[in-house]
């Protein structure tokens, strides 16, 4: 399969919308995507770069707004209410010319 769900988590290739080819690399694409799994996280790869995207709640009349969580404070992220987009990064094919683990 190309979108597996295990309790309250998406796993997925590239993005639950498209999960073979979609990359999601900006908060204008995770924003879309939120609307394609009803989990609260879902983890995704592809793009072989660590990153997480968090989707809040509306608050006084705006709608949900999707933001990108900076990861270089070297802090583990805590895994809250919120529903998130996680890209765990990757070992092999690095996208930074790195041979390490990102």
């Amino acid at each position: 399969p190309q979108v597996v769900v295990e309790g309250r988590f998406t796993l997925t290739h590239g993005s639950p919308r498209h999960p073979i080819w979609e990359y999601i690399i900006y908060t204008s694409t995770a924003r879309v995507n939120f609307e394609h799994f009803g989990t609260r996280y879902c983890l995704v790869g592809h793009t072989h770069t660590p990153g997480i995207f968090r989707l809040t709640p509306e608050t006084e009349g705006s709608g949900p707004i999707c933001e990108q969580i900076a990861l270089d404070s070297g802090q583990p992220v805590k895994l809250g209410p919120e529903r998130l987009i996680v890209n765990p990064g990757s070992v092999g094919q690095p996208r930074d010319g790195a041979s390490r683990a990102s």
